[in-house]
């Protein structure tokens, strides 16, 4: 039995990922919470980007990984 679980990728969880993972200037200037620019700052504060094995960055997958292996979630 597969459990259901509900999308991760949304507004309240990219704004979760973004106080834990800065992604501007810290003067509001970054990318757009969420956007493919958004994740490829997400993956290269985390520095994992390029690592074999990361889900595609358009997909629910990518939003699962980071949530779980990288996310406190509170």
């Amino acid at each position: 039995m597969t459990k259901h679980t509900e999308s991760l990728c949304h507004q309240a969880w990219f704004e979760q990922v973004e106080q834990q993972i800065v992604s501007g200037d810290g003067q509001g200037h970054g990318p757009d919470l969420g956007s493919m620019e958004w994740r490829s700052v997400v993956e290269f504060k985390l520095g994992i980007r390029g690592q074999a094995g990361l889900p595609a960055k358009d997909s629910q997958l990518w939003c699962d990984y980071i949530d779980s292996h990288y996310i406190e979630n509170p």
